[in-house]
């Protein structure tokens, strides 16, 4: 989350928002920013009082929290071509991450595409409608058409619209193991950490299970061993 907007922080129409749910979690973004940034762009500065990253582009990453629904308030007015919620199951309902898609926009030719980016473990108070936005509707790592949570339909352009029937935007779920970070992986400590825990949390922050639910009929349930590709019946 980090590092997704810095490719665009040389560009002078960039304005970027990071969020997390509360302003004790949004601590360690900054820490860990504070290393990386000047490093990435020199003469970057990060303004403590407004918790902003400039550019010496103009280029800016505002760093702040989304606490309750309506927090999003704090937000009217102000335009982002990059929103990212870092640990999105954190947020108990998809409120929040639906509202700020409202604030996504970007001056005409300022060669910015528009963004919204999350990261999360399985687990939490959003659990669910996390799956049911970004696991369930496609296979891991495939581009599909943006689903509605509730009833499962996509999202499309009206009747009227010059694009009528169109899909309104794509999402894509990208899963990562613990095994995908060299430095971790090789370390050896974080992984025996995480081998200690129950077999439910274990399969959740290790191995990335989004199918883990406590109290499910089938625990012992795996996609990789118990889903297949589509195909006619003979």
């Amino acid at each position: 989350m980090l590092a997704d907007p810095v490719r665009y922080l040389n560009n002078p129409h960039f304005r970027g928002l990071l969020v997390r749910r509360t302003t004790e979690e949004l601590r360690e973004l900054i820490s860990v920013s504070k290393t990386l940034y000047p490093q990435a762009i020199p003469d970057i500065k990060f303004m403590e009082r407004d918790k902003t990253w400039v550019a010496p582009s103009g280029a800016t990453l505002w760093m702040s929290y989304l606490d309750r629904d309506d927090d999003v308030t704090r937000y009217q007015g102000q335009a982002f071509s990059w929103i990212g919620f870092d640990e999105l199951t954190q947020w108990g309902s998809p409120y929040p991450f639906d509202y700020m898609r409202s604030r996504l926009r970007t001056a005409k030719g300022s060669g910015l595409d528009l963004y919204q980016r999350a990261t999360s473990n399985p687990g939490g108070a959003g659990h669910s409608w996390v799956k049911k936005m970004f696991i369930d509707p496609a296979p891991y790592n495939s581009t599909f058409n943006a689903t509605d949570v509730e009833t499962g339909e996509e999202l499309k352009y009206p009747s009227g619209h010059q694009k009528a029937g169109q899909p309104l935007f794509k999402r894509r779920f990208i899963p990562a193991r613990l095994t995908d970070n060299p430095y971790l992986s090789e370390q050896g400590d974080y992984e025996a950490m995480l081998l200690s825990l129950p077999e439910q949390q274990r399969r959740q922050l290790l191995e990335g299970d989004w199918d883990i639910k406590e109290g499910a009929a089938f625990t012992e349930f795996d996609r990789n061993v118990h889903v297949i590709e589509p195909f006619d019946i003979p």
